[in-house]
């Protein structure tokens, strides 16, 4: 009786553990089946059989004890099939005449012709800097913007479906300098000795949030390349002063990295130029990984929108979009970590009663494509893409407080929202939008603005330390991510 009744609770004990087994084996094989197909799914048409077999092969990690004994990868016009088997040798279970189980898995996934076009818009101003927990906001952004990649792109094996651009902001925007031919005035006299850094001034009116590009001047024609005018250097706290001319600068600081505040007449341009719509993994990881965030003289969030508007747009200057259909899905990302402003409020003295020592001052916004009255004694205000806010009044509002110049910055930045979404449902761009910290968060008019920039309510997100941010990305990831398991 004793020996009987060993053998059978011997027995149990070698079912329970070699079950065991077969249930883990039986967990990860059906995770790389499932992975497979899904990866196949968003391949290109003739390598998904290819793309399946190398997703199973790097994903389902076997030893000695398990042998694969059939992987198969079916596709029809609308999904993809992989079906797998292996053979699992047991371990107590032998003994008793038992020496292998069986388990297989079933995975599918619905292939969708339908391309993605992703724009990240991100503020890389010198607040980006502060601490987010131990990390700063920056570098939590890049590891966040990188994983976003990854899900989009299954870890970097599809890209042919999903194109990502990048378009860098703090108060402008940069173009890049490779882009000269849709810009006025690259070569200004003003550039001597510091040539142009790749920034543009935003078009006036209705030009400033259009994607239209039609060549030449005017509402949808040529941008003008970015320079801060000289101001005057004398009898005032002036940002750049001149060399008591309107034609020079009394100082010229040469290029150095990233740096944005550097004498002259780049002062204040983002160093970090567009990265337009491309599907190589590699770079676009790469892009995001030199992001900086560098020290400057304000955060306007319009051109970043308008500028990633013009990245996802088929038109020039940068053509990687796709036209307007229902195969092509059009995303953008907007992240900013606290208020619109020039900065110019929280300086005291700047330079509006300065004048020159030789030539009388003097500012047209005309003569740099910009609305707005003309200047004759030393601004207030911080130049930015629109001009000087406070002082030439390009946006026809007459401010006459500091309060009165964020609700233009305000307004600008609510109207390249709109135009960003699209009003057709055949130019539709779903917005999704970041406000990074409590700078941006309840009870401030940026909380406000990107809650309404945002498509819907809940593509609105609120972080504010580190696992938010990062939860914010995954989750924005995997709401665009236009393929899913359907088995």
């Amino acid at each position: 009786m004793f020996a009987l009744c060993s053998a059978l609770v011997m027995g149990g004990a070698g079912v329970a553990v070699d079950y065991s087994r077969k249930v883990d084996w039986q967990t990860q094989l059906q995770a790389a089946v499932d992975g497979a197909a899904l990866a196949a799914a968003t391949a290109e048409d003739s390598d998904r059989k290819k793309v399946s077999k190398s997703f199973f092969e790097a994903n389902f990690k076997s030893d000695e004890s398990v042998k694969l004994k059939k992987l198969k990868t079916e596709i029809d016009k609308n999904s993809v099939v992989v079906t797998a088997d292996i053979e699992i040798k047991t371990s107590i279970m032998g003994a008793f005449g038992f020496k292998d189980m069986e388990a297989n898995a079933l995975g599918a996934a619905s292939i969708s012709d339908r391309s993605l076009e992703v724009a990240l818009v991100l503020d890389v101003s010198g607040s980006m800097n502060t601490g987010m927990g131990s990390e700063s906001r920056i570098n939590v952004l890049k590891e966040s913007a990188q994983k976003l990649v990854d899900i989009l792109s299954d870890s970097g094996s599809n890209m042919s479906k999903v194109k990502v651009g990048i378009v860098p902001f703090n108060m402008n925007v940069n173009v890049g300098t490779g882009n000269s031919q849709f810009v006025n005035d690259t070569a200004n006299s003003l550039f001597a000795g510091q040539p142009w850094a790749g920034c543009v001034l935003e078009r006036a009116g209705g030009g400033a949030t259009s994607d239209d590009y039609t060549g030449g001047n005017g509402l949808n024609g040529k941008w003008q390349a970015y320079l801060w005018p000289p101001e005057p250097n004398s009898g005032g706290n002036c940002t750049v002063p001149s060399n008591g001319k309107n034609t020079g600068y009394g100082s010229l600081e040469p290029a150095s990295g990233y740096a944005v505040s550097l004498q002259g007449p780049n002062y204040n341009c983002v160093r970090h130029a567009i990265m337009p719509l491309t599907n190589k993994y590699d770079d676009v990881k790469t892009k995001i990984s030199s992001l900086t965030a560098e020290g400057n003289m304000g955060t306007i969030i319009a051109p970043g929108v308008s500028w990633g508007m013009r990245v996802l747009s088929p038109s020039a200057p940068f053509k990687e979009g796709s036209p307007a259909s229902s195969k092509v899905l059009k995303y953008m990302i907007v992240l900013t970590d606290g208020e619109q402003t020039t900065e110019a409020e929280y300086f005291s003295g700047k330079c509006s009663a300065a004048h020159n020592t030789s030539d009388s001052y003097s500012f047209n916004p005309a003569s740099l494509g910009l609305a707005g009255k003309t200047l004759t004694t030393g601004p207030q205000d911080m130049f930015s893409a629109y001009g000087y806010i406070m002082d030439s009044d390009p946006f026809g509002t007459s401010p006459a407080s500091w309060s009165d110049v964020r609700k233009d910055l305000y307004n600008i930045s609510t109207s390249a929202c709109t135009k960003a979404k699209g009003s057709k449902p055949s130019d539709k761009t779903r917005v999704f939008t970041i406000a990074v910290s409590a700078d941006a968060g309840p009870g401030t008019s940026t909380y406000d603005l990107l809650n309404n920039c945002a498509s819907a309510p809940e593509d609105f997100f609120l972080a504010t330390d580190s696992d938010q941010l990062k939860g914010a990305f995954e989750a924005i990831a995997n709401e665009i991510k236009d393929v899913r398991l359907v088995q």
